[in-house]
């Protein structure tokens, strides 16, 4: 029986130093290493109204449209008829953002705003930014236009500029509206 006992035990103590031996290529097998983490604060994005859209004067035998371009020197041209004087000026805004960064500047659902005043509603479509300055347009996805902030400073500036329908018979008088434009970082 000293024979059976004894395969036993050297039995166990074999096992026992295969799983301490086992244990120690484990315990040397690991290895150990080191990621950094970061976190970068970017400025406040700002936007201010500079100027308010102004069509001018316009004379309306009949319906029709004037145009206005999006930039600083903007002009106003009226088709079917309509006469237009006076002032041609888009919307226009400015603000501060951070070099480099791209930025989704939003006109309103459909792209369009309407007038009210004495007679039936005028209707301004088209709206789309442009003149732009301290950015550089990278594309358009319906009513999101995407700049690129190309100013050092971060300081940008653009216009809004769309498309005034005059109605047959349209009552004369002041039509005014308010339309928002939303930018944020993309």
């Amino acid at each position: 029986m000293a024979a059976g006992l004894t395969s036993r035990l050297l039995a166990r103590a074999g096992a026992a130093a295969a799983y301490a031996l086992f244990a120690t290529a484990t315990a040397q097998a690991q290895e150990t290493a080191a990621a950094s983490a970061n976190a970068e604060l970017i400025a406040n994005l700002s936007l201010a109204k500079t100027q308010d859209m102004d069509f001018g004067l316009i004379v309306a035998p009949n319906a029709g449209r004037v145009d206005m371009t999006a930039e600083a020197s903007a002009t106003c041209t009226a088709n079917n008829g309509l006469v237009h004087s006076g002032a041609c000026l888009p919307a226009g805004f400015g603000g501060v953002s951070t070099f480099g960064l791209t930025l989704r500047i939003q006109m309103p659902p459909g792209r369009r705003l309407f007038l009210s005043g004495p007679g039936t509603v005028m209707r301004i479509n088209r709206l789309a930014p442009g003149g732009e300055s301290g950015l550089s347009f990278v594309g358009r996805t319906g009513r999101n236009y995407r700049y690129l902030v190309t100013d050092p400073a971060g300081t940008f500036a653009f216009f809004v500029g769309g498309r005034l329908r005059v109605a047959n018979g349209q009552v004369p008088g002041t039509y005014t509206g308010t339309f928002d434009v939303t930018v944020d970082y993309n």
